[in-house]
């Protein structure tokens, strides 16, 4: 099983939002169900943990190359 298939629903719109290129929590939480901006740094941790993203600068984040369709 690939990373790509061990991610929650969520993570895959996170994932949806970075593939229209780099984004800050903000604009991934409005263009999100993900019902804070908190949750959603909860969420970029967690893909940063599966190397799936990219922390690029603070507070902006971009899909590692191989997600990134």
């Amino acid at each position: 099983m690939n990373v790509e298939e061990q991610l929650t629903d969520t993570q895959r719109e996170v994932v949806e939002v970075l593939r229209e290129g780099r984004a800050t929590p903000q604009h991934i939480e409005q263009n999100t169900t993900i019902p804070s901006k908190h949750a959603v740094q909860h969420h970029l941790k967690e893909l940063r943990l599966s190397d799936v993203v990219t922390k690029v600068n603070t507070g902006l984040y971009d899909l590692n190359d191989e997600f990134d369709d």
